[in-house]
């Protein structure tokens, strides 16, 4: 059915101009936007991107009982040369990133993701990644490795095998996984071909930031885990990895995943929100940004609306404050820039209508979104 709707007038709009919009030196607000439900008729033709990934949590995870889980594909940085697959089995989530950039031996870091997690307990927790290396020859040390980098206030763990801290600071090679399986990929490599673990030690209350960035051609990861060493042994680290559920926000909602996440055929259509089978739930969780800054900074220069690709059908519509639509889309895998064909639009506040639709239940959303350059 061809989707008729009628753009809000102006003055509807106006109390949005009197918002106190007070953004910080990086312009990043995160207070949620004005949203109104009404009736419509959908457009169909809406799919879930491969390209974007959208996040269950809106920013940072929380470690609980030792444990940091994440799910690979919930970043909020553009996945760029990773691609979203479900095409290997047993996978949790709703599937795993597989890296398409450089080449199956090397090259250098490349479309970096990243991912923030508040820690509750202090100690020594070890990096994991549940990794699968997609080989295209029969040598079995290609495709097996990406690049690993902590942000925050911590310290290098103290055991032998331990990696210092300037290695643990910057890029530096994280290798393993299996050919046929997950397996996980463990061991730092180090200048020298000297091999060590990533331990890291975490201060109780502070919040660090995780980059991983592409190193060879066809490596899979699933999913990212920081346990606490002193907590876990090495089988229960495997088991924790393989079953345990993803991590929940610091904002108290719920990460999705269980145990069962994607089964055990990785079918991937087990819902990881938090929602079950409810769609108005899911419906909840689509919320739209309400500052962009295209100005290159890397903070904010696309318009951010969580959770969208999730649901069955959808049309994203921008207008300025005359009423002249500037972006509009039913596939947001490309998310708006700022731009109206490709030029830059003027600062100043823009109004948005998010038309949604999941399993026959139908929702519109609208509010405002302010540009700053």
């Amino acid at each position: 059915m061809k989707l008729t709707m009628q753009i809000l007038p102006l003055m509807v709009m106006i109390p949005f101009l009197k918002a106190d919009i007070q953004p910080t030196k990086h312009h990043r607000v995160e207070r949620e936007t004005p949203q109104v439900a009404v009736n419509y008729s959908p457009k169909k033709g809406s799919k879930v991107s491969s390209k974007i990934a959208r996040p269950w949590c809106s920013d940072t995870y929380d470690e609980k009982d030792g444990l940091v889980i994440m799910e690979m594909e919930n970043t909020t940085s553009d996945l760029d040369l990773w691609v979203k697959k479900t095409n290997m089995a047993n996978y949790r989530g709703s599937g795993h990133l597989e890296f398409t950039g450089n080449s199956i031996t090397n090259g250098p870091p490349n479309s970096p993701l990243e991912y923030k997690f508040k820690i509750n307990t202090a100690g020594e927790y070890r990096l994991w990644l549940r990794a699968h290396k997609r080989l295209e020859t029969d040598r079995e040390d290609l495709s097996n490795d990406c690049y690993v980098r902590l942000a925050g206030d911590y310290t290098a763990g103290t055991g032998e095998k331990d990696a210092p801290l300037d290695a643990l600071q910057k890029d530096t090679k994280l290798f393993g996984g299996k050919a046929d399986e997950w397996g996980v990929a463990i061991q730092l490599d180090l200048p020298g071909g000297i091999k060590k673990e990533a331990v890291y030690t975490f201060k109780a209350g502070e919040t660090y930031t995780l980059t991983i960035s592409g190193r060879s051609k066809n490596f899979n990861i699933d999913r990212i885990m920081f346990y606490k060493r002193d907590q876990f042994k090495y089988g229960e680290a495997i088991k924790a990895i393989d079953e345990n559920e993803e991590s929940s926000c610091s904002d108290g909602s719920s990460a999705g995943g269980g145990s069962g996440s994607g089964g055990s055929g990785g079918g991937g259509s087990t819902d990881t929100t938090g929602t079950g089978n409810n769609p108005a739930s899911l419906l909840s969780l689509i919320k739209a940004r309400n500052m962009i800054t295209p100005n290159g900074d890397g903070n904010n220069d696309i318009w951010r609306i969580d959770n969208i690709t999730l649901i069955d059908n959808y049309e994203v519509i921008v207008f300025n404050k005359a009423g002249q639509v500037v972006f509009r889309t039913a596939d947001y895998a490309t998310p708006w820039d700022g731009t109206q064909q490709g030029n830059p639009l003027p600062q100043g506040v823009y109004y948005y209508n998010l038309v949604l639709e999941h399993k026959g239940v139908k929702e519109k959303k609208s509010g405002y979104v302010t540009l700053l350059r």
